[in-house]
């Protein structure tokens, strides 16, 4: 079943982000800049990936039609990445049903 895979990022991590959708083998892609934005913004909240830069943050992302497979490969990758990095600007992602296309 087709699915829609979704990565967001920092815009630093968008080669990163390239490297993990193909070693989930996912070949075919896109990457989107956009710029985060948190209006009512107050204090860093370190859990909250646009934080720590302040109230916008550039960012990218990176969304695929794909196999269910390849979208729960490139999750795992996302994950393990988030871990080994810790860098405080964690990856986020997420899959979406495709229901009909054309």
């Amino acid at each position: 079943m087709m699915k829609v895979l979704v990565v967001l990022g920092i815009r630093e991590d968008a080669a990163h982000i390239t490297g993990l959708l193909k070693k989930a083998g996912i070949n075919v892609f896109s990457l989107v800049d956009a710029i985060g934005e948190r209006p009512d913004f107050k204090e860093p909240l370190t859990g909250d990936w646009f934080a720590a830069g302040g109230s916008n943050a550039e960012a990218v992302i990176g969304f695929s039609f794909t196999g269910a497979s390849q979208a729960s490969d490139a999750l795992d990758l996302i994950a393990r990445d988030n871990e080994l990095r810790n860098n405080g600007f964690p990856l986020r992602g997420f899959v979406m049903p495709v229901e009909a296309y054309i």
